[in-house]
This record gives C-alpha cells, structure tokens and sequence, in this order.
C-alpha cells in the first residue's frame, strides 16, 4: 500500500479515484515530549488509512495531509485511487 503526501505516483496512473479517507489517533498516554506525541501519532494514523484503503479496495492514498488537531489528537486524511492495471 502506497501512502503519499505527493498527488503522482511516478509509473503510476490513476484509474479511479475512489475519495477522501480519513484517521483520527486519539493519544490515551501521555508522552515525554511533543516529538514523541508526533511520531506515535503519525504512525498510528498512517496504520489506519493503509486499513481504511485496503477495506475498499484501494492500491494507494495519495496527497495525504496529517496535523496535529489537540495535543491528544492527530488527524490525517487523503484520496484514496485504484491504479491503471496493464
């Protein structure tokens, strides 16, 4: 599964775009610092786009934006497309 912030994929072509998925990692530890909060966030929520994609049959989730929302929430969402099969 291909998680990008890009809107390409080089030797890639789009055949469907099948819409906007989105996460939402609710922290119910606490962190040490900020950086830490951020990653385990970042990861959390990158996990669960590849779940929501696969779910509905997607190849990738391209032009992916992720932002911190509180500091015990990381959003993230995306659009999720099938590829061109040749």
């Amino acid at each position: 599964m291909i998680i990008t912030t890009s809107q390409n994929i080089e030797g890639k072509a789009v055949s469907e775009y099948l819409g906007v998925i989105s996460a939402v990692q609710i922290q119910k530890t606490s962190f040490k610092s900020p950086i830490d909060f951020w990653t385990a966030g970042v990861s959390s929520v990158i996990e669960e786009l590849k779940v929501r994609a696969i779910e509905i049959g997607a190849d990738a989730v391209i032009a992916i934006n992720i932002m911190p929302d509180t500091m015990q929430q990381v959003r993230a969402y995306g659009t999720a497309v099938k590829f061109l099969r040749l």
